[in-house]
């Protein structure tokens, strides 16, 4: 896989908008500052994701959202394995959640996940999943190739996903000026022919080794 993409999957068969909006009691998901009272200041990377929904989210997955999570791994066999024409791959045990507010950014850096602050393997495959509308400055950003820093934003409706490798290319959220909230969620692969059990890093938030058990689980055909 050498090139970023947008594709396509079935909302009606992977039900990911209804399960957050169930989680957040709220239907129209945009216009979700409102609900939560949420304030509109830039926070530093170790903030950006302590928001009331994100502990809300991430609570839910920890005390065994087996809705979310059933659904997840059934998205991992049956569509991620598929589009990239594996038998094996390890993939991120549980996704991130990314708000992106009016006057705010989802994620405060610019970053290649394989830099030194990130410390991600080299050989992973990124997947960006809206589930709100993403587009302008509330989508995410990305170079074209490494280092050309010819940043455009992608521009995505929910029922698309974008696949790139987030080790080599650089990305990053602007301030969103749209007045349009983004909500998504994005996750790691990484193909087995890129696993190195050696890989001496582990995870900046919560200390976990890059191997099965810990940060990946695994998935084949």
């Amino acid at each position: 896989m050498n090139r970023s993409k947008i594709l396509n999957f079935d909302i009606t068969n992977y039900k990911f908008k209804e399960l957050i909006q169930d989680l957040l009691k709220l239907e129209h998901l945009e216009k979700l500052p409102n609900a939560f009272d949420l304030d509109d200041k830039i926070k530093p990377i170790s903030k950006d994701t302590h928001s009331h929904p994100h502990k809300l989210f991430y609570s839910k997955l920890d005390n065994g959202w087996s809705d979310f999570t059933d659904l997840y791994n059934k998205f991992i066999k049956e569509f991620v394995l598929k589009t990239l024409k594996k038998e094996k791959i390890l993939y991120q045990t549980l996704p991130n959640l990314r708000i992106s507010l009016p006057n705010s950014v989802a994620v405060s850096t610019w970053h290649r996940d394989s830099d030194k602050d990130n410390l991600h393997p080299s050989g992973e495959i990124n997947f960006f999943l809206p589930i709100t509308k993403a587009f302008d400055t509330n989508t995410i950003w990305i170079e074209s190739e490494k280092d050309k820093k010819d940043f455009q934003p992608i521009n995505m409706n929910y029922g698309e996903i974008f696949m790139f490798k987030g080790g080599d290319l650089m990305h990053g959220n602007k301030v969103n000026n749209t007045s349009k909230t983004r909500i998504s969620f994005d996750f790691r692969v990484l193909p087995m022919e890129n696993y190195d059990p050696n890989h001496p890093y582990k995870t900046r938030t919560k200390n976990l080794a890059f191997k099965p058990g810990e940060y990946y689980s695994e998935a084949s055909i």
